[in-house]
């Protein structure tokens, strides 16, 4: 995905510290999520960084690091100004089954700082592991770019998600949510929470808009969004059918069923399993949707269902020539016809697809694979 060389150079450079999950110590049996709070704090906000552990935990440290940032030809320059320091450490006596920790800080971070938050679980042999990540903290020296909220790594070897404020809610109100957006929405599915690692997360400062019928009005630093994101995310406050566009999705800023079903199509090409109104385009390879009942039967033993869950897709009056394979009861596929039930996830062939984008995200390229995009 081409980005220009001053782009290109600054998320390197950010790249640099943030780190996916990390055994220091040997992998310990406790396994520990950071998280931090306001998700990019202004000049006078003072971050709350806050741990959640489970497993045998015998304690938590919480540290950080922070760089200045600079802007010279138009790259963004980090420089380490505080190095790593311990901020809190929660050791309770003996070990226990799961630990929160957490410490507010004094005071507000300079205005263009990076912190790195590293949160770093032990268990009772001593052994670790850490959760690593990166945030934009105070005013950015580059407004029009996008702002880092959570950042993991390098973009080409992670799934890279940039919010826009539509038009029908303020800035402010936006960026409050934004914290419940990543952590209560994106990390309460299981197919999103479990490879948290491999997720970028950022927002821009310029607001777009949303119309029904798939209409996008993009914001004025769009270019530098798209360079940067692989799914660019318009949230709205007013209830409106949602679509996806190339890289642009939308969804209600509060509802998890529009943001994850949107978010599935353009992070992972997954395709819509229910009838009848939208585009249709099975896949070349780990399909979640077939042009025949043959080839959806034929991979029926490679997902693990029986033939019989090869359904052609209608609504009763109209049929369409393409097959699904994921159930579609009251707990159905994300995808499919029961989307916005309460229990609705990811099923089997939708996760074989997921999975299938991570392994891209491991080996160095999401979307490297031209024959199995």
């Amino acid at each position: 995905m081409g980005r220009p060389v001053g782009q290109r150079r600054c998320l390197r450079a950010l790249g640099l510290v943030g780190l996916a999950l990390t055994c220091l110590g040997g992998c310990a049996s406790a396994r520990v999520a950071a998280f931090h709070a306001p998700m990019h704090p202004a000049n006078t906000e003072a971050v709350t960084f806050r741990a959640e552990a489970n497993g045998t935990v015998d304690k938590i440290v919480l540290s950080y690091r922070r760089f200045n940032l600079t802007v010279a030809l138009g790259v963004l320059i980090q420089t380490e100004v505080v190095p790593m320091t311990d901020l809190a450490t929660c050791d309770p006596a003996g070990t226990i089954s799961t630990l929160t920790c957490s410490h507010t800080m004094p005071s507000a971070f300079p205005a263009s700082s990076l912190i790195e938050f590293q949160a770093t679980v032990y268990d009772g042999d001593g052994k670790t592991n850490s959760d690593v990540y990166s945030f934009a903290a105070g005013d950015y020296p580059l407004p029009d770019d996008p702002i880092p909220i959570r950042l993991k790594g390098d973009t080409a070897g992670h799934l890279d998600v940039v919010f826009i404020p539509d038009t029908d809610i303020t800035v402010a109100n936006f960026r409050s949510q934004l914290g419940t957006v990543v952590e209560q929405i994106y990390f309460k599915y299981e197919a999103i929470k479990t490879w948290r690692g491999l997720y970028n997360f950022y927002y821009s400062a310029q607001q777009g808009n949303y119309e029904e019928s798939c209409s996008f009005t993009n914001p004025s630093n769009m270019a530098t969004l798209t360079a940067v994101g692989d799914a660019v995310l318009f949230l709205h406050q007013n209830t409106l059918r949602d679509c996806r566009s190339g890289k642009r999705i939308s969804s209600e800023i509060n509802y998890d069923k529009s943001m994850i079903h949107e978010s599935g199509h353009v992070l992972f090409n997954l395709q819509d399993e229910y009838c009848c109104d939208s585009s249709y385009s099975p896949q070349a390879c780990y399909q979640n949707l077939f042009s025949s009942l043959a080839s959806c039967q034929t991979e029926a033993a490679n997902i693990g269902y029986p033939t019989s869950n090869c359904v052609q897709l209608t609504d009763g009056t109209t049929t369409l020539s393409f097959w699904r394979i994921d159930p579609s009861g009251a707990n159905g596929c994300m995808m499919g016809p029961h989307q916005h039930s309460s229990d609705s996830d990811f099923n089997q062939a939708c996760r074989r697809r997921i999975n299938h984008r991570y392994g891209q995200c491991g080996a160095g390229d999401c979307f490297s694979s031209p024959e199995c995009p």
